[in-house]
């Protein structure tokens, strides 16, 4: 069961409340002796599932719960950004799990938060439920905190389970299961948004919800592009001329893209998508269909192949190959990560594309040519306790979240001499 991804522990009940702040190394080991991990701050284990940076260099922890903190000067600020917890449902893969801050939050002070919606008063109920894409508003006399009643709705307007209840194309974000549900969101270099959105399927066995991530009129299974405001963009792969799901979609065929960054050639995500019974996957490509859940990795899944019509009748030759697979068994779970720029690691870094898997506790890198193409993946950190999200700060440094222990912490050179930081660039990745 590890491999069907997060709901091992991010459903552990939060026993520890305290907090830390040291300057200690970090859990991990290295390919490269030139490189230790330091803690930046350090929280009870299994609360805190993402990070990303302000343009002020503030950090925003956000926590599976729904709470949202700011690291600022280096102190970890008691009051929150934000606390939508009792509208967050947070059975094991539910939650809050992403967030971004918007390009231009100097001026506007936006923050898009991506997450299980709890429509009753109970955020361990089991039941069917909704997702949804929300933005608030930092209150512009404390920017510390976001201004009371801001949230607005963006992405997944239709808050009462079920979503198959409603009309083919309604702006329902269904959450049926407890797995594969809503994954990140971040701004690209165009100022629109790419959002990621499990199958939303149960992982025990060949579940027809599954075959929602072929449909093109479903938010399930998919990479989405989307304008700040939740409109459909009008350049995208499947745009029919309205503001329908389908010119919402950029890729599809996706079990559960969970954590995915974009390159700083072309803007493009390259995705981490958590496979089943046999393979993990990274991948890319605009108006690609994966084939979740007809093919798995780069091979017909032979469950679904046996059980759904759908899935005989799609060929290979329209399925897109992954850029890279590895087994799942004994367990594992991809977690697409970041690319490494600015000149602050040695040069055979960089453009390498970092990502983790959560199960095994380790993160390679991913080595292209000057066309974009892999040329091999190599190990850079291993014993990481769980990570969920990696991110390159606008330090050039590269940060990680490691679920099992509470860590946040960075990579630094093992002599502690980093280069000065590169002047702001990078506001526009997260």
């Amino acid at each position: 069961m590890y491999r069907r991804f997060l709901h091992l522990v991010l459903a552990v009940p939060l026993l520890m409340t305290g907090v830390t702040i040291p300057c200690v190394h970090a859990q991990g080991t290295f390919a490269d002796p030139g490189f230790i991990a330091e803690t930046v701050v350090h929280l009870p284990p299994f609360t805190a599932v993402g990070l990303a940076f302000a343009p002020d260099g503030r950090m925003f922890i956000w926590e599976k719960s729904g709470v949202v903190r700011i690291v600022k000067n280096s102190e970890l600020l008691a009051t929150p950004f934000i606390d939508i917890s009792s509208r967050v449902n947070q059975v094991l893969d539910r939650g809050l799990l992403g967030l971004a801050i918007d390009v231009n939050f100097s001026s506007n002070g936006y923050v898009y938060l991506l997450y299980t919606f709890e429509e009753g008063e109970n955020p361990n109920d089991s039941g069917p439920k909704t997702a949804r894409l929300t933005r608030v508003t930092a209150d512009p006399s404390d920017p510390d905190v976001s201004l009371p009643d801001s949230e607005v709705v963006l992405l997944g307007s239709i808050g009462i389970p079920p979503c198959d209840s409603y009309p083919a194309g309604s702006d329902c974000i269904p959450d049926d299961e407890l797995s594969h549900t809503i994954g990140t969101v971040r701004f690209a270099p165009d100022g629109t948004l790419f959002v990621s959105n499990g199958d939303g399927a149960f992982f025990s066995f060949a579940n027809a919800n599954a075959l929602r991530a072929q449909n093109l009129d479903s938010y399930s299974g998919k990479i989405l592009r989307i304008n700040p405001d939740g409109s459909a963009p009008g350049d995208n792969p499947f745009d029919d001329g309205t503001n329908s799901i389908r010119s919402k979609v950029w890729a599809y065929g996706l079990r559960n893209p969970f954590r995915f960054a974009l390159s700083p050639k072309n803007g493009e995500p390259h995705i981490g998508d958590v496979g089943w019974d046999a393979w993990e996957r990274v991948v890319r490509g605009r108006g690609a269909n994966f084939g979740w859940p007809c093919y798995e990795g780069s091979a017909p899944q032979p469950e679904y192949q046996d059980a759904f019509v759908e899935c005989q009748q799609l060929p290979a030759s329209d399925v897109t190959a992954p850029l890279y697979t590895y087994p799942s068994p004994p367990g594992a779970a991809v977690v697409g990560g970041a690319f490494i720029i600015d000149g602050q690691y040695p040069e055979q870094y960089q453009g390498n594309f970092f990502f983790g898997d959560y199960v095994r506790g380790w993160i390679n890198r991913m080595v292209f040519d000057a066309n974009g193409n892999v040329l091999d993946v190599l190990p850079f950190a291993e014993n990481i306790p769980g990570p969920v999200d990696i991110e390159l700060g606008p330090d050039g440094l590269l940060y990680y979240v490691a679920i099992l222990s509470g860590e946040v912490a960075v990579f630094v050179s093992a002599d502690r001499q980093p280069k000065p930081p590169p002047a702001p660039r990078l506001a526009m990745l997260h």
